[in-house]
C-alpha cells in the first residue's frame, strides 16, 4: 500500500510539474508576445523621433532661411535709404544753386533796368538840350 501510496504521489507530483510547465509555457509565450509589441512600439516612437528630428531640422533651416532673406531686405531698404537720402542732398543742392541763380538773375535784371532808366534819362536830357539850342537858333 505504502507503494502505491508513494506512486500517486509521484505521478500527482509529474501532473502538478506538468501543469507548472503548461503555465509556465502559457505565460512565457504571453511574454513573448508582450515584448514583441514593446519592441514593435519602440521601433514606432524611434521612427516618430526621427520624423521628429527631421521637421525640426527642416524648420530650422527655414528658419535660417528667413532670417537671412530678412536680413537681405533689411539691407536692401538700407541701401535704398541712402540713395534716397543722397538724391534729397543733391537735390537741396540744386535748389540752393538755382536760388543762387535765380538771385543773380534778379540783380542783373536790377541793373539792366537802371541802366535803361539812366539811358532814357540821358536821352530826355539830351533831347531837351537838343530843342533848346533849336529855340535858341530860330531866336
Amino acid at each position: 500500500g505504502k507503494l502505491a501510496e508513494e506512486k500517486n504521489d509521484a505521478l500527482s507530483a509529474v501532473e502538478d510539474l506538468k501543469n507548472q510547465l503548461v503555465l509556465s509555457k502559457r505565460e512565457m509565450e504571453a511574454f513573448k508576445s508582450k515584448a514583441a509589441a514593446a519592441l514593435n512600439e519602440a521601433e514606432n516612437l524611434k521612427s516618430v523621433v526621427i520624423r521628429l528630428k527631421e521637421v525640426k531640422e527642416r524648420a530650422n533651416n527655414e528658419n535660417a532661411g528667413n532670417v537671412a532673406q530678412l536680413a537681405k531686405e533689411r539691407n536692401e531698404r538700407l541701401e535704398c535709404l541712402e540713395r534716397m537720402k543722397d538724391l534729397g542732398e543733391k537735390f537741396e543742392e540744386k535748389c540752393k544753386n538755382e536760388l543762387i541763380l535765380n538771385e543773380r538773375v534778379l540783380d542783373l535784371k536790377c541793373q539792366i533796368e537802371k541802366k535803361i532808366e539812366m539811358i532814357e534819362t540821358s536821352e530826355k536830357a539830351h533831347a531837351e538840350r537838343v530843342k533848346s539850342l533849336e529855340d535858341e537858333a530860330i531866336e
